[in-house]
């Protein structure tokens, strides 16, 4: 949603999972969802994993492409480099510019993006690629150029499910992953520590404080396969060395997503999910 203009809202749709379908992309509304524009299509076989807009100035937006199938047997992520990678508008949507200096020019699978809200010339993604290709590429230069920082493989272990990341808002060199385990970069991505939670198995989302860079508040779904306590919201206050555990609906029921009250970020939202998977 534009920070400017709730009018203005952008969706990137990854499509249907079973099936290639033109009902990809990235879209637009600028009237509160009334009407839709669909302002980048790559294939019907790619759809678009994650979209973030510039700090300051909406007009400028990355997008990350990813070709998916999902089939009743097996999960097939990423593609040809022409069929995946990082979008840039630098005019709300009417013009696209791939990025590409430094970033893997073979196979490429998911992509997650954070821009840094204190250094708008900070852009990480962590992205799915062939062996010591995958991991965190960082951006000082809003994407004209990246390098890779790290090719840690719990970055990218689960990418169909869980590969993202988060930029504490107060320093660009503290990042949180999401994946499976939950880990912990100080210095900008380049080591990382696990920080608990291992039996939650599957971290969906994590809302970081504004202000305080030690507070972190996590949903956590829990195992896929079997009931387990571990499930609900965590909260911490020491960085991630300790959590208390400060929402639990049943071993059943996870935690899909969070989200802040813009107005007022001590009211957070969690969504519920009871979900077991079996093996067929």
């Amino acid at each position: 949603i534009d920070p400017t203009n709730n009018n203005i809202v952008w969706v990137a749709a990854i499509g249907n999972a079973f099936k290639a379908n033109e009902e990809r992309g990235i879209y637009k509304t600028v009237d509160g969802g009334l009407t839709w524009e669909k302002v980048l299509f790559v294939s019907n076989e790619t759809g678009f994993a994650d979209l973030v807009l510039l700090p300051g100035n909406p007009n400028v937006v990355y997008a990350a492409a990813w070709k998916a199938r999902r089939t009743p047997w097996t999960i097939n992520s990423g593609g040809k480099n022409s069929e995946g990678g990082i979008y840039k508008s630098v005019n709300g949507g009417k013009d696209w510019v791939k990025l590409g200096k430094g970033l893997p020019q073979g196979l490429i699978g998911k992509i997650d993006l954070a821009v840094s809200a204190v250094d708008s010339r900070i852009l990480y993604a962590v992205i799915e690629a062939p062996e010591k290709e995958g991991g965190l590429y960082k951006s000082v230069d809003q994407g004209k150029s990246f390098k890779q920082v790290s090719n840690d493989e719990r970055l990218v272990n689960r990418p169909f499910y869980y590969t993202n990341i988060e930029l504490d808002p107060t320093n660009p060199d503290i990042i949180y992953s999401n994946a499976n385990p939950l880990i912990k970069s100080v210095d900008g991505g380049k080591t990382w520590e696990q920080k608990g939670l291992l039996d939650s198995h599957h971290i969906s989302d994590i809302v970081l404080d504004a202000t305080n860079p030690d507070v972190a508040v996590v949903g956590a779904l829990g195992h896929l396969y079997s009931d387990n306590a571990e499930r609900g919201v965590f909260k911490t206050t020491d960085g991630g060395d300790t959590w208390e555990k400060t929402l639990f609906i049943n071993d059943k029921t996870g935690i899909i997503s969070l989200a802040e009250a813009p107005e007022n970020p001590s009211v957070l939202y969690a969504t519920a999910w009871e979900r077991e998977r079996a093996a067929w």
